[in-house]
């Protein structure tokens, strides 16, 4: 039960971290890019990515040492 846990956490942190992390990360920044004329680059994606997946884990590791 445990590990399957930690792959549903792992999974989702990795969408978190990278842009190319989750196939919807891909799909929302083309769209936005084609509709709306904005980009988001790797830096930015990273930004927000970084702190929060640092987060997410720290809360996953709680959730699974318990």
């Amino acid at each position: 039960h445990r590990e399957l846990m930690a792959l549903a956490a792992a999974s989702t942190i990795a969408g978190n971290l990278f842009i190319l992390g989750a196939a919807s990360n891909v799909i929302i920044i083309h769209n936005a890019e084609e509709e709306e004329g904005e980009t988001v680059g790797f830096l930015e994606f990273a930004r927000v990515g970084i702190p929060l997946t640092l987060i997410h884990a720290f809360i996953y590791w709680l959730f699974l040492s318990s």
